[in-house]
């Protein structure tokens, strides 16, 4: 115990020579710090352990239950993680471990340093990726642990522990990186997820077909989602501006009008080119969706009747007519009829005669704007939907409203 108290001592004194240049005192502070962390190291090694178990899985990934096992194991390391005395022990070695040339705003405290564990064994969910990788988070993990298990062992160790300070400054750089990204990715998904309830509560202020006290109570749904929203994007981002919001709406608004319109453009050009495979696309995607609104009773009835593949061969070999397209659209429009609101149908069935007769143009160019009018009329009944869950969610049958 002596020479613990000895290897203390020589620790402080050498902390209160930081600010000298002479390097005979830079390499003895650096040799000090090297034998207390050889004493801490006793003190670390049943914690390292402990974790080392939880994250080296030898799981069979061909197991239908591998997923569930594995977030089993990543829950079990989390508790340990979040151990008081754990986080105690990595917060000590954190102060001891970092040293120049390693700048203090790259440093990770105990809690940060623990993650290494995380990154090393459950990458899946840490970091969305599998084991063999070249992310350079996990990489230098699981060579942290490597040389962590190489020190416990007694190999070598003043040049391990050199070797490890050297990867700790590292980590401490990819990881800064990793989490000033992942942070940015979720503020992002934050303010679309706010954006996504704005344009609903517009939707629902337009829609003459919901009556005032409904519209009251999406609204203040819907409010309410918002304010949560803004407060957990507060947390990751304490300055926010919530004026910022009106700018990304702007923002967003303007990108998906000149994406839309650009994406209809691409199709009419495809089209004047004799190139129908963007156009099929659109119906794959329309039939999809019609697919998601009803039950499997109709997928028999839309791949006779709503065959992609074979329409693509008939307009590749021009047998496919504006009469054929027209069947098609009216059958489409059929179907949209039983799904949609009926309150809503004789206004649909108006618009679209008005579409159809309007458009006595014979080229198949021309009716992109068919296309138009049944996504739009899909999106219609999605955003009802959308409607419908929200008073659902709040405990409000809207047909007894």
């Amino acid at each position: 115990m002596y020479i613990f108290f000895l290897i203390d001592l020589y620790y402080n004194i050498m902390n209160s020579l930081t600010n000298y240049s002479d390097n005979n005192v830079k390499i003895l502070q650096r040799t000090i710090k090297q034998l207390y962390c050889i004493r801490n190291i006793r003190r670390f090694r049943r914690c390292f352990i402990d974790l080392y178990k939880l994250c080296n899985n030898k799981l069979n990934k061909n197991d239908p239950q591998y997923m569930n096992k594995l977030g089993c194991n990543y829950d079990k390391l989390i508790k340990l993680m979040r151990n008081k005395t754990v986080i105690k022990i990595f917060t000590a070695l954190s102060n001891i471990l970092y040293t120049k040339p390693n700048r203090d705003d790259i440093k990770l405290d105990g809690k940060e340093l623990i993650m290494i564990f995380a990154f090393y064994g459950y990458p899946e969910f840490t970091l969305e990726i599998v084991h063999d990788t070249n992310n350079k988070v996990y990489l230098t993990a699981k060579k942290i642990v490597q040389i962590w298990i190489k020190i416990l062992n007694q190999q070598n160790q003043i040049a391990n522990i050199n070797i490890l300070i050297d990867y700790l400054n590292l980590f401490s750089y990819y990881y800064k990186i990793h989490m000033f990204n992942d942070k940015a990715i979720k503020i992002n998904q934050l303010l679309m997820r706010w954006y996504t309830e704005e344009r609903e509560k517009e939707n629902t202020n337009n829609d003459d077909n919901i009556d005032k006290d409904r519209k009251k109570l999406v609204l203040d749904m819907l409010n309410t989602n918002q304010q949560s929203t803004i407060k957990i994007i507060k947390r990751f981002y304490k300055d926010f501006d919530e004026e910022i919001l009106v700018e990304y709406k702007n923002m967003v608004d303007n990108i998906e009008t000149t994406v839309h319109k650009a994406f209809w453009n691409r199709i009419e050009d495809d089209f004047r080119n004799n190139n129908y495979k963007s156009f099929t696309n659109i119906l794959s995607e329309i039939k999809i969706e019609i697919l998601k609104l009803t039950s499997n009773k109709l997928l028999q009835e839309l791949d006779e009747k709503f065959d992609i593949e074979f329409i693509e061969q008939m307009l590749y070999n021009s047998a496919y007519d504006k009469q054929d397209f027209e069947n098609l659209c009216n059958y489409l429009v059929s179907i949209i009829e039983t799904l949609q609101a009926q309150v809503r149908t004789p206004v649909m069935r108006k618009e679209w005669n008005e579409l159809c007769s309007t458009n006595n143009n014979q080229e198949l160019s021309t009716f992109i704007d068919y296309m138009k009018f049944i996504f739009n009329e899909i999106k219609l009944i999605k955003e009802n939907i959308s409607t419908l869950k929200i008073l659902d969610s709040i405990g409000i049958n809207p047909f007894t409203i």
